[in-house]
């Protein structure tokens, strides 16, 4: 995949910004909070967006993107209010497991230094 244009980056920093406020200030939906917007990628033609969304708390992955497929008309709808485009791009919605992937890694770093701590190998 090429890399995005200035334009496209430009958008995406700002709908993921934007995005993240929104879910911050204007949602009332109790499985949107503590959803984390981790990354937008746009279409060349800037029609679509892809937005990356991880939570740091044990949100469920499945209820949390079905929550944001629900709030998808409203968060685009406040995303017009907010960004200058001519148009504002369709948007989905899909889970960024790094976070997870983080935490196991650090979780299985621990267990190894615990496993040489209390064998002596230190």
């Amino acid at each position: 995949m090429p890399d995005p244009s200035i334009r496209q980056r430009r958008v995406s920093d700002t709908i993921a910004q934007q995005l993240g406020v929104i879910l911050q200030q204007r949602s009332r939906d109790p499985r949107l909070e503590g959803l984390v917007i981790t990354g937008v990628r746009v279409s060349k033609d800037l029609s679509q967006a892809t937005v990356f969304v991880s939570s740091m708390t044990d949100l469920e992955q499945g209820e949390a993107l079905d929550a944001l497929r629900h709030s998808a008309a409203f968060l685009r709808t406040e995303l017009a209010d907010r960004v200058r485009l001519r148009f504002v791009p369709q948007l989905t919605f899909q889970w960024d497991d790094t976070y997870d992937q983080a935490n196991r890694i650090e979780n299985l770093l621990d267990e190894v230094a615990r496993d040489l701590r209390d064998s002596g190998g230190e």
